[in-house]
């Protein structure tokens, strides 16, 4: 007989993926909001403010460029495309702890969204390192 073998997405790591994509948005909108309060209630001195503008701009892109990789790469069981996504978590941690640690004002609600945006991208580095190990396991049994 002559077994298919059809791509399965490995799901907790699917479920954090999708639950992430609607995280971002909200972070989004989080940080606009935040950022127009800091602008009419905060003194900002020097190019402080324009770093953190951009800083905060390239988030939501590089975000969806990362769930996206990570999204198709884990649908196809690609082990070539699941390990760019475990590099992009490192960078999205290496990301929201700059945005942490370097902003000149923080507030704490922004702290917590950063903070959490930094747990979803370590749950996902956990995960696409299992499931890329179960890719390149099943890759050897075909």
């Amino acid at each position: 007989f002559i077994q298919s073998t059809k791509p399965t997405a490995f799901l907790p790591l699917q479920v954090l993926l999708v639950f992430d994509l609607y995280y971002t948005f909200f972070c989004t909108i989080a940080c606009v909001l935040m950022y127009i309060f800091k602008t009419l209630n905060l003194d900002y001195s020097g190019g402080h403010l324009a770093w953190e503008i951009i800083m905060i701009s390239l988030f939501p892109f590089l975000q969806y460029i990362r769930l996206a990789i990570g999204y198709r790469g884990n649908k196809t069981e690609s082990s070539f495309l699941t390990a760019i996504f475990l590099i992009l978590c490192l960078v999205s941690i290496g990301w929201d702890l700059v945005l942490i640690l370097l902003q000149l004002y923080l507030l704490t609600f922004e702290m917590a969204v950063w903070a959490l945006s930094g747990v979803l991208a370590f749950l996902e580095l956990v995960l696409a390192l299992i499931a890329l190990i179960m890719f390149i396991l099943m890759a050897k049994e075909l």
